[in-house]
């Protein structure tokens, strides 16, 4: 079981998959005695993707809120002030078994919301796909 937190903000309705893409900055060169050499630089930037639900019906709102009791309207508009803004924000997945609230493991990385849109479907009850 996994919960998704962006900053202190937890998504009600956790993503069913994440990907990460980390990007390598080292550099091979040739010596003029034509030994080639690889010269190592810190790691690139990390990417993170995943789309997720933030229902916002009425009666949805009221029953799936975060931690802090925010609606999805309230989830999104918060996410889309820190894009709009360029903040560094903490990403972070917490892992735990089905029924212990106790967190196994957890990923944390520090980054910026790049990219955010969002996909609203009546049919589908009116949920917020970002």
């Amino acid at each position: 079981m996994y919960d998704f937190y962006i900053n202190r903000i937890r998504l009600p309705i956790a993503p069913a998959r994440v990907s990460f893409r980390h990007k390598n900055r080292n550099e091979q060169v040739e010596t003029v005695g034509g030994y080639e050499l690889t010269l190592i630089n810190p790691v690139g930037l990390a990417c993170v993707a995943f789309s997720f639900i933030l229902p916002q019906n009425f009666s949805d709102m009221r029953l799936v809120t975060d931690d802090e009791g925010n609606t999805g309207w309230d989830i999104f508009r918060t996410l889309e002030a820190h894009k709009k803004d360029g903040d560094i924000v903490v990403f972070r997945i917490a892992r735990r078994y089905a029924n212990d609230a106790k967190s196994i493991h957890d990923s944390r990385i520090l980054a910026t919301i790049e990219e955010l849109s969002m996909d609203e479907d009546a049919a589908e009850l009116g949920k917020i796909c970002a």
